[in-house]
């Protein structure tokens, strides 16, 4: 028993022998969200991407980085053909119904986006921008919304970005 307990903390990159053990139970938290984690998230070098995820699953968050802007983007269900985007507890959401296209800066969505809600319903086709904590700018347009309780094969938001 003794010999098991002391494998599985070398496992964890812990010693049975140090001081203070109090952080076992916080480092295998840790590692379990991580793992959970690398499913919902992506990471991009060139500012834009292409996103496909169950947002059944992660409490609908899925996050998007470059390194230095990070988005947390938040999704639930709505009706066929249309998703729910909420913002960041410190961000903002934009939406205007029939956008449809990315602009060539992020100034255009200022002048079009309603930014007065806490949750979009977003059309499939159209693009909600997410403005985060920092006041860095994510575009997302949504390319298909799937729910298996109306017929499809799999739970998914799928969507194309960019980072501004």
């Amino acid at each position: 028993m003794k010999a098991a307990l002391i494998l599985f903390l070398a496992t964890l990159g812990l010693s049975a022998f140090a001081e203070d053990t109090s952080g076992i139970a916080a480092r295998i938290k840790a590692r379990e969200a991580a793992k959970q984690v690398g499913e919902f998230t992506q990471v991009t070098r060139t500012g834009k991407g292409y996103v496909k995820f169950d947002h059944t699953k992660n409490d609908g968050c899925f996050t998007i980085t470059d390194g230095t802007k990070t988005f947390v983007t938040h999704w639930s269900g709505c009706i066929t053909g249309k998703v729910y985007a909420y913002r960041e507890q410190d961000g903002l959401v934009g939406y205007k119904e029939g956008y449809g296209t990315f602009p060539r800066q992020a100034s255009e969505f200022e002048r079009i986006m309603d930014f007065s809600n806490r949750v979009a319903t977003v059309n499939v086709g159209d693009v909600v921008l997410f403005v985060n904590a920092k006041g860095d700018f994510l575009a997302v347009h949504l390319l298909s919304v799937k729910y298996v309780d109306r017929g499809d094969d799999e739970y998914c938001v799928e969507f194309e970005y960019k980072i501004y």
